[in-house]
């Protein structure tokens, strides 16, 4: 009986295993962008160059997690969704 079993759980594992994958991966992609988001909006918005302050970190990597979006712009910087493609500043119109 327990052989009946066997290729039952090794799916199961293989599903939640994909699943923590997955996560993880999103977790890793919103912490490596919430990084360059906060930067860019300190930049922007203080007019000048400091460090980013935790605060500021993890207020951008709860908003990186929970939103959807091909591209943001904050003032004329377009950052893509991906942190592995680069930033790009845009005209104003």
């Amino acid at each position: 009986m327990i052989w009946f079993l066997v290729p039952f759980a090794m799916i199961g594992a293989g599903v939640v295993t994909l699943i923590i994958i997955v996560v993880s991966a999103e977790l890793i992609r919103a912490a490596r962008q919430s990084k360059r988001v906060a930067a860019v909006a300190v930049r922007y918005n203080c007019q000048g160059r400091r460090r980013i302050t935790a605060k500021e970190w993890c207020f951008a990597f709860r908003r990186e997690l929970t939103s959807g979006y091909s591209s943001l712009r904050i003032g004329y910087v377009d950052i893509p969704r991906n942190p592995d493609q680069p930033m790009r500043a845009r005209l104003p119109h």
